[in-house]
């Protein structure tokens, strides 16, 4: 909720400054895709009360025939070693919008970032979230015998479709990428920025697939649609450079008294 609060006061607050910032707010736009967020993460909160997990019959009765040939693969991964350095990715992903804070372009419009992030977060918890509590697809290890009883036994166990850790890592890693690059246009470090932010929650989504908490499917799934959001968020908010308008205020004498003049640059 705190995601929604920032974004909510953005919209009114950060549009009040004036100041050449490429990014701008505006309540139609911003009221659909909190409005989308909002539903979504609320739809998921209620779609978890009073989901249990499997009991350990309906553990011992899952089969392998009913999983995909493309996802079969996964029902023997299980690795506890790829589950912390999945974490581990994942928060390395989760601190990377603090490099812009490192940037002077960027840094003068953290307000405005910032809330964008939020807003590029809230919108993947809410789809992430609600996905898996429709779907509720069991994970790889629910299939394998070697995984222990009790570690089946929890509701997590059928939250597999799809990857959390895949869609937030490539949300915040697109995001970062997206929003440097569009202070940094013409910088010949891009194809190093965009290939970081697709390496990484790559790397986060396989060590998923060899921990057997996720089906490649999962995986892939939950790249793409957080890298849309970490992508397009931002875009759908970028000012056009050869339309954005800046208001400056100079001072001039006017009958030998000094007053401000606002001039309008194209």
């Amino acid at each position: 909720m705190l995601a929604f609060a920032v974004c909510i006061l953005s919209v009114s607050v950060l549009n009040a400054q004036q100041f050449d910032s490429l990014y701008q707010f505006s309540w139609g736009r911003d009221a659909v895709v909190l409005g989308f967020g909002l539903g979504t993460n609320t739809t998921s909160y209620f779609l978890q009360q009073g989901l249990e997990p499997l009991t350990p019959g309906q553990i011992n009765m899952l089969d392998a025939s009913e999983v995909s040939a493309f996802d079969r693969d996964a029902l023997d991964n299980y690795d506890q070693t790829a589950h912390q350095l999945s974490n581990g990715f994942l928060f390395t992903s989760l601190a990377l919008p603090g490099i812009l804070l490192l940037d002077r372009s960027t840094r003068k419009d953290a307000p405005r970032i910032g809330a964008l992030l939020a807003e590029s977060i809230a919108v993947t918890n809410g789809i992430t979230g609600m996905t898996k509590r429709l779907v509720k697809r069991n994970r790889p290890y629910m299939y394998n015998p070697d995984v222990p009883l009790s570690e089946k036994q929890t509701v997590n166990g059928r939250f597999s479709f799809f990857s959390g850790h895949a869609s937030f890592s490539a949300t915040v890693s697109f995001f970062t990428a997206r929003v440097w690059c569009d202070y940094h246009p013409d910088s010949r470090l891009k194809p190093v920025v965009w290939g970081l932010a697709a390496t990484l929650p790559a790397a986060t989504g396989y060590l998923r697939y060899k921990a057997g908490k996720h089906f490649l499917s999962d995986v892939g799934t939950g790249y793409a649609i957080g890298a849309l959001v970490g992508y397009f968020v931002p875009t759908l908010h970028k000012v056009n450079p050869k339309s954005r308008k800046q208001l400056r205020l100079s001072s001039t004498m006017l009958d030998g008294s000094p007053v401000l003049v606002a001039r309008l640059s194209l």
